[in-house]
């Protein structure tokens, strides 16, 4: 049975093992996953202009459409550019010590 788990409190290694499960996590959106989804919407609408992209596959050639999705297309896997947003921790994020 699937077990679908909300802002979970386990550690890395058991949540690993319930994803590799099949079990679901869902985690409360971030100022920081906000930002990072903006950042991408952005980045789609700027490579598709004034086409929906959502629905841009049915006004654009095959081929067009198949060009823009592809590794040499205007859609950047990895952006180096300064637009995306700085992670900031939130107030559960505290930063361990080191021991000296």
């Amino acid at each position: 049975m699937t077990v679908v788990y909300f802002d979970p409190t386990f550690d890395e290694r058991v949540r690993r093992e319930r994803l590799f499960d099949g079990d679901l996590i869902v985690n409360t959106p971030t100022d920081a996953s906000r930002a990072l989804c903006e950042f991408a919407r952005s980045q789609i609408a700027q490579s598709f202009g004034s086409l929906d992209p959502e629905t841009a596959q049915y006004e654009m050639p095959v081929e067009q459409y198949a060009a823009l999705l592809s590794d040499e297309g205007p859609l950047p896997i990895v952006s180096y550019s300064t637009e995306l947003p700085a992670y900031v921790p939130g107030p559960d994020k505290k930063k361990k010590k080191k021991k000296s």
